[in-house]
């Protein structure tokens, strides 16, 4: 009988570890996964999400010179998938790796002859304006040059659109 009654306790405690071994591999984890944010192939942030994290907070907006952010991106190059404020509405299943996608960023210059919009060009922030792919015609003048209303002709594009003006000398 004693026997019986140790054979019994034994295996209750073999099934209560079993039992535990088991949920502790089938539900007692949840895991933690990641979001790892990159700017120009290199981890800008990564934050841990957790079984208790209710909301996360993106990381401050990169910049990049002469670029505007576009935002955060599922897929690299195509930039189809925007991630979202609702990207995460249904959980996370996995880690995942998000995106900066930045834009050139362009300015307009205007040329400008007798009161009129002559040309309009698109410049890149930070590279040489084109002045001299522009000559506005003017019958009995010829064109002398551009002007610019600060009195100084701007090489290079800066940060805002400017506009310029044809200057002519009689013939």
């Amino acid at each position: 009988m004693r026997k019986k009654i140790l054979i019994t306790v034994a295996s209750a405690l073999v099934l209560m570890v079993l039992a535990m071994g088991l949920t502790g591999c089938f539900g007692g984890n949840i895991e933690n996964y990641t979001i790892t944010f990159y700017v120009d192939d290199v981890v800008y942030e990564t934050i841990v999400i957790t079984p208790d994290t209710s909301q996360i907070t993106l990381p401050k907006r990169p910049t990049k010179e002469g670029h505007k952010f576009d935002g955060w991106f599922f897929d690299k190059g195509t930039w189809q998938m925007m991630f979202t404020e609702n990207s995460l509405a249904n959980g996370m299943s996995r880690s995942i790796k998000l995106y900066a996608k930045f834009s050139v960023v362009m300015h307009t210059v205007t040329f400008y002859a007798d009161g009129e919009e002559v040309y309009s060009v698109s410049v890149k922030e930070g590279d040489s304006i084109p002045y001299g792919d522009y000559a506005p015609q003017k019958t009995g003048y010829t064109f002398i040059e551009w002007s610019h209303s600060s009195g100084t002709l701007p090489d290079v594009m800066g940060k805002n659109d400017i506009s310029v003006t044809a200057v002519f000398s009689p013939n």
